[in-house]
């Protein structure tokens, strides 16, 4: 049922204006604060300390974090004990609230990244409300809502920082945003308002601050507006149901179950005992696409990981050491042996507010002389001589963590081996910078290789991490929370969750082995399915916009393995609609694309833009062993009839490899080889071929027969 015009103008009328305080504001109540409680305690005199915390709650709940992070962080036993004294002075001046307890107990189990973060987002706050003025002033329809969506990004993300009493005054400002917006509310606003102060309200309640003005205004002004909904409702429908959304509008807000909580599991740690073929490339069962490593004779970190900082150093020929302290000296007990690929490596680490060491495990592998790779042998053998004692040790996860949701064992595997496990799907660009990933910028840029992790519920299938799981009949929202210690989960409401089902109908050869699609909206931000796993009948997923994310093709056992990665490309995203079935057609005819460069009358073509276009316009790259060996030609017409062909690339052969490596300094080890190079000449080790094309003339590059993907066609250009 439609909202009626007089509800809409009392929602608009009566919220509490709640907006965000100036700067100085702050300063200065946060300054009387600590002169008023300074003064009072110097003076013993205890009702004038509890009106300092009744007076300024804010500055002196500011203060208690302030303290609390120099504690936990620097070890500083003076603000322990100031601590102490206002969390035993709190419940005193505010009616017996626990909500210092609360804090505590949450933010002393922060890193100090997690920390710099939510002083990151308070700044954001202030972005996000001067951009919302600013619209209001102008009565810009268009920045108002970029606004009203920063500041619930912004409310989201302390969600997922556990930061309760900082979300709900995000939240708080959502509805301020509705409320003073002077332009006209639809009724999406409507839902927007309600549903943020429904949480609101409830974050005030799991803190026990319900004490305050503010809370008591809000939730007056909520059950009010409840009355009113229940009024209008009743007019319009015998049950007394209401519905607040527009036909075909989607919620940008999570319709949990109501009176449902965020039920903790515990994560117990695990180790595999071989490498398992996992969703993506740097975690396959073949070694020599994990991730590659340096490790020196000066101490040096894991770049890329997050969850603390694991050391490793070379000290001889086949001798290494995982340094818990890189300030300490090396001993016995520090040193590692590399299992082979077969079997796991124990390293250990350090992190900030944890004073023990933790311990990961990796399957680790260094390579020989002669590693097969793309019809060549490439030496990935570690050196200590005079010119070079390193070595290049390859790198994937072994350790994965299992929790009991609702009856159902979830797993929980590193992919992108961080140590930080739960991590859901990056945007365009993120992930590992990787050669081998074609792009435009040929040898001049690395592309970007998607890097997230992956699930298993119960015995199903490999599945990537998706914060939105569907356990029997219910619909879940989940989240890694204290370092991965604890997995939460929330049911949806399930009459709220409206799905529809995607299937994949590949054509031809080269099926993949998995295909991920991401939803897009924002309703469900970073669900993630996997289509060939759904098999034909599809997947069921929420109502939303999907993209394809990524996706991997398979065959062989290595070192005799074709691989290759898909991502999003040039495809297009879709829409999921309520009880509708997408099927996605993909595959054949396959095409292949690149980048020509053209100076005058003459073109050039390098063999690193190359990739192959599928027909829904998906990329498929970083192509092995089979690499693309096209020939170029050249058309007077569009469609290529009459077309001649002005160059060949094959693959490189070892002796070969020395010069490409010197033509391309950046393009190293694996990529090297990945490429092929200009048939005709050889021995110069280039990537490139050019020709002459009178202007008006088209290019294309085809191959007849590869033996991943069969025929490749042209793109003419």
């Amino acid at each position: 049922m439609r909202t009626t015009t007089r509800l809409l103008v009392v929602l608009a009328c009566c919220l509490p204006g709640a907006g965000l305080l100036a700067q100085s504001k702050i300063e200065k109540d946060y300054a009387e604060f600590v002169r008023k409680f300074k003064e009072a305690k110097e003076l013993n005199d205890n009702k004038r300390v509890l009106r300092a915390l009744k007076d300024y709650p804010d500055a002196a709940i500011l203060q208690f974090e302030i303290h609390l992070d120099k504690y936990v962080h620097a070890n500083d036993n003076a603000a322990y004990n100031y601590c102490e004294d206002l969390r035993e002075l709190w419940p005193k001046a505010w009616g017996g609230s626990q909500l210092l307890d609360k804090i505590e107990r949450w933010r002393s189990n922060l890193d100090p990244s997690e920390v710099d973060m939510i002083a990151k987002l308070t700044g954001q706050e202030s972005i996000a409300w001067r951009q919302y003025t600013e619209a209001k002033e102008d009565k810009k329809e268009r920045g108002f809502e970029r606004a009203l969506d920063g500041m619930q990004l912004i409310a989201e993300r302390y969600q997922e920082l556990g930061a309760k009493l900082k979300e709900a005054k995000a939240w708080n400002l959502v509805c301020s945003m509705v409320h003073g917006w002077p332009g006209t509310k639809n009724e999406g606003h409507t839902k927007r308002l309600m549903a943020a102060m429904e949480r609101y309200l409830e974050l005030n309640q799991d803190l026990d601050w319900t004490k305050h003005a503010d809370y008591a205004l809000n939730k007056n002004w909520y059950d009010g507006i409840q009355r009113q909904i229940e009024h209008e409702a009743k007019k319009g429908k015998k049950d007394g149901s209401v519905d607040l959304k527009k036909p075909g509008e989607v919620s940008t807000l999570l319709p949990y179950q109501p009176g449902s909580k965020w039920v903790p599991a515990k994560l117990e740690h695990r180790v595999m005992k071989k490498p398992l073929e996992g969703l993506t490339r740097y975690a396959s069962s073949s070694p020599i696409w994990w991730l590659p490593h340096g490790i020196t004779p000066e101490k040096k970190e894991f770049w890329f990981f997050k969850d603390g900082k694991i050391w490793m150093q070379k000290l001889g020929p086949a001798k290494y050491v995982n340094l818990i302290d890189p300030d300490e000296e090396p001993t016995k007990k520090d040193e590692v042996t590399f299992a082979a690929p077969r079997k796991p490596t124990e390293l250990w680490y350090t992190k900030s507010g944890r004073e023990e060491a933790i311990n990961y495990w990796y399957f680790m592998w260094l390579g020989g002389s002669q590693e097969p790779w793309c019809g060549t042998q490439l030496n990935l053998e570690p050196s200590w001589n005079n010119d070079r004692k390193d070595s290049v040790v390859f790198l994937r996860s072994a350790s994965y963590f299992e929790a009991n949701v609702a009856g159902n064992v979830i797993t929980l595997y590193d992919e992108n081996i961080n140590g930080v496990f739960g991590d859901k799907l990056q945007g365009d660009g993120a992930g590992f910078q990787d050669w081998m990933v074609a792009n435009d910028e040929g040898t001049t840029k690395p592309g970007s290789h998607p890097a997230f992790d992956s699930m298993r519920i119960g015995k199903g299938k490999l599945a990537p991490f998706s914060p939105f799981v569907k356990l029997g009949d219910k619909w879940y929202h989940l989240k890694v929370l204290r370092n991965n210690e604890q997995l939460n989960a929330r049911p949806l409401d399930v009459a709220q969750v409206k799905t529809g089902t995607v299937s994949l109908k590949w054509k031809g050869k080269a099926r993949p082995k998995s295909l991920i699609i991401k939803e897009v909206s924002g309703q469900w931000a970073q669900a993630a399915f996997d289509l060939v796993a759904a098999g034909a009948r599809g997947v069921v997923v929420p109502v939303g916009r999907y993209e394809v994310y990524y996706g991997r093709i398979h065959n062989g056992k290595p070192p005799r393995n074709m691989d290759a990665v898909i991502l999003k490309g040039h495809s297009k995203a879709f829409d999921v609609k309520a009880d509708q079935k997408v099927t996605l057609k993909m595959g054949a005819p396959l095409r292949l694309e690149y980048l020509a460069d053209r100076s005058g009358d003459t073109i050039t073509v390098s063999s690193s833009t190359m990739w192959v276009k599928e027909a829904f316009g998906a990329k498929i790259t970083c192509i092995a062993s089979e690499v693309l060996e096209p020939e170029i030609l050249v058309a007077k017409k569009e469609g290529g009839k009459g077309a001649k062909t002005v160059g060949q690339w094959r693959r490189l052969q070892g002796f070969e490899l020395n010069a490409v490596s010197r033509n391309y300094k950046d393009v190293q080890g694996r990529a090297a080889a990945a490429y092929a190079i200009d048939k005709k000449n050889a021995k110069n080790g280039r990537y490139e071929i050019s020709a002459k094309v009178p202007n008006g003339q088209f290019v294309g590059l085809r191959q007849k027969k590869h033996k991943l993907f069969g025929k490749l066609l042209p793109v003419w250009k």
